[in-house]
């Protein structure tokens, strides 16, 4: 099964894309959530996700700083 880590540094934002994906009712699954690129970072390690649905402006790495480093 595919895995998504959802980073947002609004719990709101993670809270409701985790609830879409989860309403889908498709094979994809959310395996994690981040608060900002450096926590996403160390999950992404941690758990190799398929896919990194990432908000853009977050305190310390950003969504754009994120994508260079994981690429």
């Amino acid at each position: 099964m595919p895995s998504i880590l959802i980073v947002d540094d609004e719990t709101i934002f993670r809270k409701g894309i985790r609830l879409m994906i989860t309403d889908m009712n498709s094979d994809w699954f959310v395996i994690d959530e981040a608060t900002d690129g450096a926590d996403a970072l160390e999950k992404i390690e941690a758990l190799q996700p398929d896919l990194i649905i990432t908000d853009i402006k977050m305190p310390r790495i950003d969504g754009i700083q994120l994508q260079y480093i994981v690429k």
